[in-house]
């Protein structure tokens, strides 16, 4: 029965990360088309930043706590299948936009869709893997949207420089249809975990707002998240047209060398943050904070290395140990908010610190580098999104040393006992 019951968590596990290659894939096929749909719409950069991020993910925040508390009250799994049936759908329809108001419509509907999908898949995991595993299995999952990411650049590279951008929004959209009426057959929903807190929040939304807004840990947290939010949206949003402006590349090329970086930086730092955090954690619970904040620290100076260089492959190098680094702060934060706040908020919890990332992330990080780069380009030129995007990396510093104070305020909580387990 044990043996059992470990091979269908495993099995949940390998289906929502397949869950969150697809919604990686849908998300990020857009920044390795820019290029090639601001040339056809004729627009600028503004508002391709605008188009990239803002329409996305005013509608993603927006969606995500109703979508949440939905999560929280009913069948997670019937949450996932519904919102990745949605998003899936509004890829396909991308396509077939013939402006950037229809385009933006879509990908408003694609946001809606992917609003659910990380709050209910982590807190249906949280309820299945122990508390001591939960950064390593929320490391793989994110690891799982590292692989769609750069699974998205190959894929939208290659049908883009083969066919038109059109085909590829056609192509990545349809299979997610198919995958979503897999999980609601095959998938079940598991009891809500036994673990809870002295002090559970009532159900209303004013009642859950305020047990979030009264955890100074927890407001940490978001900030935190606002900052690496808008970083890790912004390059990434960008780094395919910095690769084609200054080094000259194709989309092909790109979607292959950039869409491998990807891959290998982000899914090596968020397995690796899990394991290690949660290893070292078992010492000292802070341990969640410090090595969130080394990673995050880390990750200035290698985005420093790639956007200066001069050569292509130091250029791709430090863009691989950027990418590592700047992942290893997620999964010890989630971590962190799961342990200090009620069982019965996870999907809230995980839907508000997902939304301060993709609002400062999406919403601003792609239009702020869009900004930068028409303000510098008259004296810069093809250079300007090279210092913009220098610009907007420099902010991990301040994130990462903000994870000293998330250290000393979840220690002191951890050690006052605000965890107790529920008698059997």
């Amino acid at each position: 029965m044990i043996e059992r019951k470990g091979q269908m968590r495993h099995y949940v596990l390998g289906v929502l990360c397949l869950v969150s290659v697809v919604n990686y894939i849908d998300r990020q096929i857009l920044t390795i088309l820019l290029e090639p749909i601001k040339k056809d719409l004729a627009v600028s950069d503004t508002v391709m930043g605008m188009l990239t991020g803002t329409a996305f993910s005013i509608c993603y925040v927006l969606a995500s706590f109703p979508i949440a508390r939905w999560a929280d009250k009913g069948t997670r799994r019937t949450v996932v299948a519904a919102c990745l049936a949605l998003w899936s759908g509004m890829t396909a329809l991308s396509g077939l936009a013939q402006g950037t108001l229809q385009l933006a419509l879509a990908r408003a509907g694609v946001a809606i869709g992917e609003a659910g999908a990380v709050p209910a898949s982590q807190s249906l995991l949280s309820d299945i893997y122990p508390s001591e595993r939960r950064a390593t299995v929320f490391g793989i999952l994110t690891a799982a949207s590292a692989v769609g990411a750069g699974a998205g650049l190959f894929i939208g590279g290659w049908i883009n420089d083969h066919f038109d951008w059109r085909t590829a929004f056609f192509v990545v959209g349809f299979p997610g249809l198919i995958l979503a009426l897999f999980i609601r057959f095959t998938v079940t929903e598991p009891p809500r975990s036994q673990e809870v807190v002295p002090l559970e929040p009532t159900s209303s939304s004013r009642g859950i707002t305020r047990t979030l807004w009264d955890s100074v840990c927890f407001r940490w947290l978001a900030g935190i998240c606002t900052i690496t939010g808008l970083v890790t949206y912004g390059v990434l949003g960008w780094v395919p047209t910095f690769f084609m402006r200054v080094h000259g590349m194709t989309t092909g090329e790109v979607g292959l060398w950039v869409g491998i970086a990807s891959v290998i930086g982000q899914a090596g730092g968020h397995v690796m943050a899990g394991l290690l955090a949660d290893r070292l954690a078992r010492r000292d619970f802070r341990w969640y904070a410090w090595f969130a904040g080394i990673g995050t620290a880390l990750s200035a100076p290698a985005g420093a290395l790639f956007v200066l260089s001069g050569d292509v492959r130091v250029a791709i190098g430090a863009f691989i140990l950027f990418q590592m680094f700047k992942s290893m702060w997620l999964a010890p934060t989630y971590s962190i908010a799961y342990r200090i706040l009620p069982v019965r908020m996870r999907a809230t919890i995980s839907a508000t610190l997902t939304s301060c990332i993709i609002l400062a992330g999406l919403g601003l990080g792609p239009l702020l580098i869009g900004v930068l780069n028409d303000l510098l380009a008259p004296s810069l030129h093809e250079n300007a999104v090279r210092y913009s995007i220098l610009l907007v990396v420099a902010l991990m510093l301040p994130a990462g040393a903000a994870y000293a104070a998330v250290a000393r305020i979840a220690g002191r909580q951890q050690a006052s006992d605000v965890l107790v387990p529920r008698p059997a």
